[in-house]
């Protein structure tokens, strides 16, 4: 009868052990998976910061082709006008030319 007791004391024993590891082990578990929901809600927020830095790159990727055509406007034009200079700067050389040919043909003349 006594090593009945025993046996029975020592099996209610782990029985309450076991459970208590049970419910630490469930409790564990409820705090891992509230920990995996945080992960997945902070994914989710990473995804949409990946998605708002990818539209704000392309955005300025468009802008920086946008001022690379107006760079080459800019300078396409400086090219023209220094092209027009030129051309007005040989006009003025050869118009000074044939005033002093001409002034020279009137002072003869005089």
């Amino acid at each position: 009868q006594n090593v009945a007791n025993q046996l029975e004391r020592s099996l209610s024993e782990a029985i309450k052990g076991s459970d208590t590891a049970d419910t630490r082990l469930t409790a564990k578990l409820a705090e891992k998976e509230q920990e995996i929901e945080a992960l997945k809600a902070d994914a989710v927020e990473l995804r949409k910061w990946e998605a708002e830095a990818r539209r704000d790159c392309e955005e300025v990727l468009r802008e920086k082709a946008a001022m690379r055509g107006h760079i080459q406007g800019l300078e396409d034009s400086a090219a023209e006008r220094d092209r027009v200079v030129a051309k007005l700067e040989w006009t003025v050389g050869d118009l000074t030319k044939q005033l002093e040919c001409a002034s020279g043909d009137i002072d003869l003349a005089s």
